[in-house]
């Protein structure tokens, strides 16, 4: 009985108080207008800006994220989560999606997907559908189409896309196409053709041993055939390329460029008719490529690469030595502002905008990923640091250990929990060995105050 009161106590305590430092266990602090919490190690975040952003989390049970219009929730994530943006709303659970473009309008597109097996919801233009895979059934604005329509898949299937039309019997084996000026059919793999109005025509004959297609724009002659994987001739205006052995061997010259493999893809070689542009490429030993305002490089392809797009004062550059390093920076009329490195799983660094981030360990390959930083970089991140022209800061253990300057104010806090902590200002210092057991605080020029054994303290003119 008399530990719970105790205990109930010290909650109320700690809750009340602007600012507790006991991290790991839990740290509450405001500055600026910026309140955070956080407690238990990684696992308990809350973060709230003057600008009405909140970050909290749970980890890595939950985590909600609130900024303007946008609002993100996991469960366990990736197993759940939902996103909003002003009225559009999207989750998922499991296998379970539903997705409602405008949550304020009764008639707005809407869909409920249990995949891979039930399908429901109402078009952009306003038209219910449901569909029971592979029964019976019509799915619209998916994958691309505007209508999927099957009965007893695959023995038919119906799609439209814009104006193009297709019926598929036995999919894929036979079908149909048209709209637009195309008209496509085939009896897969014995026969397919496909003819679009002042374009050009192509067919096969069983595929893919045999394929040959003209060219139906007057203003732009041709012809080519197939006749895999043996020999194939292509020769369309100003273009003639042959291949043998497809797709090993091929060379072509065009009025602009000339390209060969020889064969490919471990020697592939391309040179423009005005030497602008040269790539070569000893697959997967070297490869590089120079064009205008760009160039790439690999060394055992994709082990080692580096790439440059821009000119002199604004560019991008990004390189990479799989798995263990990434590198980019962007420069802007010569002014750098990012510049961004990570020797993964040890440790990552980021510039931009005038500061610094360091961040150890840093597990997770790709950067920027909203829903990993809400619900597990924090469980292996055993260090960071910050540094731009107000703040530089140092936090190992989620909290417990701390060193802290405010350059504008000149301040600074350093602490080990529960060993020591100390806070300096211009005027005034103050320091405390385990959490008051013996403690000095100046409140004034002409006030101290020492404290001992947690409970005792008292008041001395200096």
């Amino acid at each position: 009985m008399k530990s719970g009161v105790f205990l109930g106590l010290l909650v109320f305590v700690v809750a009340s108080c602007s600012t507790v430092d006991y991290a790991p266990l839990y740290e509450s602090k405001e500055s600026e207008g910026v309140t955070a919490k956080r407690g238990l190690g990684p696992i308990y975040e809350d973060v709230r800006f003057p600008n009405g952003h909140v970050r909290q989390a749970v980890r890595p049970f939950w985590s909600y994220e609130k900024s303007g219009e946008r609002v993100a929730e996991d469960f366990f994530w990736p197993l759940a989560m939902s996103r909003r943006e002003k009225d559009y709303y999207k989750s998922h659970f499991l296998l379970l999606f539903y997705h409602n473009e405008n949550l304020k309008n009764d008639k707005s597109a809407w869909m409920f997907w249990a995949l891979p097996f039930w399908y429901e919801g109402r078009s952009r233009d306003g038209q219910d559908y449901k569909a029971l895979l592979p029964f019976w059934g019509d799915v619209r604005d998916a994958m691309g189409y505007d209508l999927l329509r099957f009965r007893f898949f695959p023995f038919y299937l119906y799609t439209k896309k814009n104006n193009l039309e297709s019926n598929g019997y036995l999919w894929p084996f036979i079908s149909e196409t048209h709209g637009d000026g195309l008209n496509k059919y085939r009896v897969f793999p014995f026969y397919g053709k496909l003819v679009k109005e002042g374009s050009h025509q192509n067919s096969f004959i069983m595929w893919p041993f045999w394929h040959e297609g003209q060219s139906l724009n007057p203003k732009k002659p041709g012809d080519w055939f197939l006749a895999w994987p043996f020999y194939g001739h292509y020769k369309y205006q100003d273009e003639e390329k042959y291949t043998v052995m497809w797709p090993f061997i091929s060379w072509s010259t065009s009025d602009k460029e000339t390209k060969k493999n020889a064969p490919w893809p471990f020697y592939t070689k391309r040179l423009t008719k005005d030497g602008k542009e040269e790539s070569l490429s000893v697959w997967p030993f070297y490869a590089r490529t120079t064009a205008p305002n760009k160039i790439y490089k690999s060394v055992m392809w994709p082990i080692a690469t580096y790439s440059r797009l821009g000119d002199d004062k604004t560019y991008t550059e990004n390189s990479w030595c799989l798995p263990f390093y990434w590198s980019s920076k962007k420069v802007d009329k010569g002014q750098e502002f990012e510049d961004y490195q990570r020797y993964w799983p040890l440790l990552s660094v980021d510039k931009a905008g005038g500061a610094k981030s360091v961040k150890f360990l840093s597990l997770w390959p790709q950067r920027h990923m909203p829903s990993i930083e809400r619900n597990w970089e924090a469980g292996w991140e055993l260090y960071r640091y910050f540094d731009n022209a107000d703040i530089t800061s140092h936090d190992v253990l989620w909290g417990m250990g701390k060193y802290r300057v405010n350059h504008k104010k000149d301040k600074s806090e350093f602490s080990f929990f529960p060993l020591f902590d100390k806070e300096r200002d211009k005027e005034n210092t103050s320091w405390s060995f385990l959490k008051g057991l013996i403690g000095r605080s100046e409140l004034s020029k002409k006030d101290v105050k020492y404290r001992f054994l947690w409970l005792f303290s008292w008041t001395v003119d200096r």
